[in-house]
Formats: structure tokens, C-alpha cells, sequence
């Protein structure tokens, strides 16, 4: 199957708050099942992260260093497309946005047009749903980089985020009659549903590629 994109309820934060509300208890038993099962889950130190995190809450998923950075985002890339994505076992903690999956390619292949149409600001809200986007950290310093599967990313909007680039897009659209209408830009109607249920809701967005 080819890699798709995915869009879900989130937290106003985005993933954080989400993913301290989920069953850290039973996600941590998960992983206790899964690392026999499935090498690549085997991460050393993820589960004593996980049993920090529901000890600790937010402050354990504070990244300081390079090897902390990549623990977390191996965190949420499990938690998020192999404990409660796809046939994941809880996923009914996901709500989608829309109902749409639709390949990572026509993603990428309008990061160029939405830098042009949509201005900087909604191309860097773009790079976070391809290219997935970390917690626990501020600026660029630990920037997220995918650590169990190459194929897979786990980004996120702000509900404030949600706002923004939808009132961009649709101001866009307003000078622009028809632009959402075309069929080769479905995968930026996708996002613009997306970004309004997250408007209508008051909530972030989580983006999934996989």
C-alpha cells in the first residue's frame, strides 16, 4: 500500500496533551507484547520514557539532547500509527478530521504551490504535515526525524495553527474563485476540511503519513 496521509482530532496543543490524556498504562503493556513480536519496536529506554511520562506527565517528554529528541518522536510515531492507528488496537482514540487517504505524493508535490499561493508561513504549517514535527522542544535545535520506520511521520497544528492557515486559505480562495474546486489540488481541499473541523471543534490537528 502506498503512503498516505491521514488527518485526526487532536488536543488544542496538537499531539501533546492528546497523547498525556490516552492509556499510557496499557500503551506501555503494548509495547511489553509488541517488542517480541516486532523487532523494530524494541527501542532501548522507550519503555522506562513511557513509565516517566506517566509518573512525570509533560515534564518527561522535555528534550535537552539529540538521543532524547529521538526516543520521543519514537514514542509518538508508536503510540500513533501502531497502538492507535491503522489496526491498531485502540484505534478508536483517533477521531478523524475527514475522511480522506490520500497519497503523500500529491503532498509533495504541491509544497512549491502552497509557498506560492498561501505565502511562508502556511509552507512551514505544510513541512509539518510532511515531514512530521516533534514535542517537547522549541526552534530547530532537535528537529523531529523519524526513528522507527522511514516511511512514516507524525506531525501536528495548534488549534491557533488551525485557524491561521485556514484564514489564509480562505482568503486565498476568496480572490480566487473555483481553487478549491480543482481536482488535481484534492489533497489541499483535504487539508482545508481538515483545518475547519479543527476550527469547528476549537482542537489541533494530528497529521499522519504511513
Amino acid at each position: 500500500m502506498s503512503v498516505r496521509v491521514t488527518f485526526w482530532l487532536g488536543a488544542p496543543d496538537g499531539v501533546k496533551g492528546h497523547l498525556l490524556a490516552g492509556p499510557l498504562a496499557e500503551f506501555l503493556q503494548f509495547l511489553s507484547d509488541m517488542e517480541r513480536k516486532d523487532p523494530r519496536l524494541n527501542i532501548p529506554g522507550l519503555q522506562l520514557l513511557v513509565e516517566r511520562v506517566i509518573r512525570l506527565g509533560e515534564a518527561a517528554l522535555s528534550v535537552d539532547t539529540t538521543e532524547q529528541a529521538a526516543l520521543v518522536d519514537a514514542l509518538v510515531e508508536i503510540y500513533y500509527n501502531w497502538f492507535c492507528g491503522g489496526e491498531g488496537i485502540r484505534a478508536t482514540l483517533l477521531i478523524p478530521a475527514n475522511d480522506s487517504m490520500i497519497g503523500a505524493k500529491a503532498f509533495h508535490d504541491h509544497r512549491q504551490l502552497v509557498d506560492q499561493v498561501f505565502g511562508t508561513k502556511a509552507s512551514r504549517y505544510w513541512s509539518y504535515l510532511l515531514d512530521g514535527r516533534g514535542i517537547g522542544r522549541h526552534g530547530v535545535e532537535y528537529p523531529y526525524r523519524p526513528t522507527v520506520d522511514e516511511s512514516v511521520r507524525v506531525g501536528f497544528w495548534t488549534a491557533d495553527e488551525c485557524q491561521d492557515f485556514l484564514t489564509t486559505m480562505l482568503a486565498y480562495s476568496a480572490r480566487n474563485q473555483g481553487f478549491f474546486l480543482d481536482p488535481e489540488q484534492w489533497d489541499i481541499e483535504a487539508t482545508r476540511q481538515a483545518l475547519q473541523k479543527g476550527v469547528q471543534e476549537r482542537t489541533g490537528i494530528i497529521l499522519i503519513v504511513a
